[in-house]
């Protein structure tokens, strides 16, 4: 096919002498009708337990081609529940993830008309949320977007294929968030079913959105991650973490949260923290404080002359002068310096006291020694 968009119908018919689910309109050749349908008749069906909402369905293929279902719940001709689905088949770089997920499934688009087309048709943007929708309903959504970007990361990120319980969060919300946070990451086309009965088949585009898990032992399911939200969260904190600064950088472009305020954050990691310390500082501002004047002391200032009492002449005080703390030794004409006292006098005196104390030691002796 060239890069256009072309359009089929799938629905309950009773024409042509047979009943049941069959193309009702295509744009295409018979030849490229015969293999989209064999391609999509097991995606145009609304799953068990599915009947009361509309839900969607982005595919890719190996020949360059990307399809787009939506599928509506209606009554057949026997007033059981089916469904009407109608798609959107030509180059993802034209049906793209963006265009799929801002597709709405709580109401059905309008008839496409007759393709092909050059472009995206009208009824479909009528019946899509341009992305200011999105972000407030994702933001509705947080703290689940929160536990499934966590999960993913614990599982080893979105390369691989994921089985997700959405419990009662908005599947395409969620992931139009999970796809806001790893877009740059991955080279894998974001394909995904809003609503499937189970994972067992093996031809379900990576992302898939069950009412339940399934037997992990169960054939095609075994290679797919299962995250059920309706479920305690037994993740790591720090993948918690990752998941919340990355949720961040979602919802606070622009005018930045509702006024209700951030929500409390796990703690983060040494080597966040370092970060957010370092970035913290970096973003504080240099202020310059002028230098003091310098300090230029008074000069003295004189006193002035105390008044004397009336009737009195100024007192003048004078101040004598004081003696020398040693007085000179007069010393003679022609004498020289005289000999210390101490060397003079007490010389002889110390020799005489230690004769007496050795006199006295001997008589000691002599008596000791008489007893």
């Amino acid at each position: 096919m060239s890069a256009q968009l072309h359009t089929m119908v799938f629905e309950w018919t009773d024409e042509r002498g047979k009943s049941g689910t069959d193309v009702t309109y295509s744009s295409m050749s018979r030849q490229d009708d015969r293999l989209w349908y064999e391609r999509l008749l097991t995606r145009v069906f609304l799953p068990n337990g599915h009947h009361d909402t509309g839900s969607t369905c982005y595919l890719h293929y190996d020949d360059g081609q990307a399809a787009l279902l939506h599928r509506w719940p209606v009554k057949d001709g026997k007033n059981r529940d089916s469904a009407r689905t109608r798609v959107l088949i030509g180059p993802p770089d034209v049906l793209t993830f963006d265009a799929a997920i801002a597709l709405r499934t709580d109401e059905e688009p309008g008839d496409y008309g007759a393709g092909p087309f050059r472009d995206v048709p009208q009824q479909l943007i009528s019946a899509s949320d341009d992305e200011s929708a999105l972000l407030a309903e994702a933001r509705k959504h947080e703290a689940q977007a929160v536990r499934l970007v966590a999960a993913m990361l614990h599982a080893g990120g979105v390369d691989r294929r994921f089985t997700i319980v959405a419990a009662d969060a908005s599947p395409r919300v969620l992931l139009w968030a999970v796809h806001a946070c790893f877009a740059k990451e991955t080279a894998q086309p974001w394909t995904f079913s809003t609503a499937e009965a189970g994972d067992t088949d093996g031809d379900l585009p990576r992302f898939v959105f069950v009412p339940a898990r399934s037997a992990r032992n169960s054939p095609g399911a075994r290679d797919r991650a299962q995250i059920d939200l309706s479920r305690p969260d037994l993740v790591d904190s720090r993948y918690r973490t990752d998941a919340q600064m990355r949720l961040d950088a979602v919802f606070e472009p622009g005018e930045g949260r509702p006024s209700s305020g951030p929500p409390a954050r796990a703690p983060m990691r040494p080597s966040q923290t370092a970060t957010k310390v370092a970035e913290t500082v970096a973003a504080i501002p240099v202020v310059t404080v002028p230098a003091a004047p310098p300090v230029v002391p008074a000069p003295p200032q004189a006193l002035p002359p105390s008044a004397p009492p009336v009737g009195h002449p100024p007192l003048t005080t004078v101040v004598p002068p004081r003696p020398p703390l040693v007085q000179p030794v007069p010393v003679p004409a022609g004498r020289g310096v005289p000999e210390p006292v101490s060397e003079r006098a007490e010389y002889p005196l110390l020799v005489f006291g230690m004769a007496v104390v050795s006199f006295v030691f001997v008589l000691f002796l002599m008596w000791a020694g008489s007893w």
